[in-house]
């Protein structure tokens, strides 16, 4: 019998909201697929453009209110998908001086996994609501 294949992260549809106005902090949603047998978590996110980063989720409470709490990690499982959204996970981020982004610029990333390292991304900046 063949051994097991560690984790093997692939990222994709990496997108970030246009913040609004002159604020500085938006979103980022990544997709990270992982083809591995093993699990993976995602640890951390940076970015050159981003004074902080942290991983969060946003959560209903059933009664169209929202709360969002800091996460310290996220499971990628093997041979499986982590899907970030507005409706739950994301890297909540605050850039580092008011952006002049347009919708289809380029934005670099630094996902960090607890076994796969560092992978680099390019987010594409989006209007709100677009998913």
């Amino acid at each position: 019998m063949a051994a097991g294949r560690g984790p093997r992260i692939g990222i994709s549809d990496a997108r970030i909201f246009l913040p609004y106005g002159d604020g500085r902090y938006t979103s980022v949603y990544f997709r990270i697929a992982n083809s591995g047998d093993a699990d993976d978590e995602l640890t951390s996110v940076t970015s050159p453009e981003m004074e902080e980063a942290m991983l969060s989720t946003d959560r209903s409470n059933g009664q169209g209110a929202a709360s969002m709490t800091m996460v310290g990690s996220a499971t990628v499982p093997g041979g499986g998908t982590l899907a970030m959204s507005p409706y739950g996970l994301n890297v909540m981020v605050k850039t580092k001086t008011k952006t002049h982004w347009r919708p289809g610029d380029s934005v670099p990333f630094v996902p960090r996994f607890r076994h796969s390292g560092s992978r680099k991304s390019l987010a594409v900046v989006v209007r709100p609501g677009i998913d």
